[in-house]
């Protein structure tokens, strides 16, 4: 199996720590900076903060009811539907239709991929509709630099490594 893995620390963007994958000596590739995966769930919160900018707001009520976009036709991961929900119950219980109904009636796929490239997000989207499930691949550099912004209120910094530790006095670690 390979593996990646990001520490990302602070609010200005510092990295902290970067495993690449198991043994640098039998392979030198980044899985955490040049390995694409595809997000799929993870990605939602990138379509909900595009609908918060849009100026909807968590308590907002949509349908999670069946949805055909095209010849797409997603289904929740149970099956069921809950009917009328506010944006952040679709959120919490990942439903799969209401991402979906965002972007196809309510703010469209370019939204989606200006707020995620804002928030730090390097990797080339793939801006078909099947990406607000998380079909286009993110690297782990890219997808925990796209967190912390939720994490920082909001805010981003520009991504970067440390390249010296320091104690409380100033002493160089």
């Amino acid at each position: 199996a390979s593996e990646g893995a990001v520490v990302l620390m602070e609010t200005d963007g510092s990295v902290r720590a970067v495993v690449g994958g198991r043994d640098y000596g039998k392979s030198q590739f980044n899985r955490a900076t040049k390995a694409l995966r595809q997000p799929g769930s993870s990605f939602k919160p990138y379509v909900y903060a595009a609908a918060m900018e849009s100026g909807l707001t968590p308590d907002y009520l949509i349908s999670d009811a069946p949805i055909s976009w095209g010849n797409w036709t997603p289904k929740n991961y149970s099956r069921g539907y809950a009917g009328k929900v506010t944006l952040a119950t679709a959120l919490i219980r990942s439903y799969n239709t209401v991402p979906v109904r965002l972007a196809k009636d309510y703010l469209g796929i370019d939204p989606i991929v200006e707020i995620t490239k804002r928030m730090g997000v390097e990797s080339e989207l793939n801006g078909h509709k099947t990406m607000v499930l998380g079909t286009s691949g993110l690297t782990v550099m890219d997808q925990a630099t796209g967190y912390s912004v939720f994490a920082n209120g909001g805010y981003t910094g520009t991504r970067h490594g440390i390249d010296r530790l320091t104690t409380h006095t100033g002493e160089i670690v």
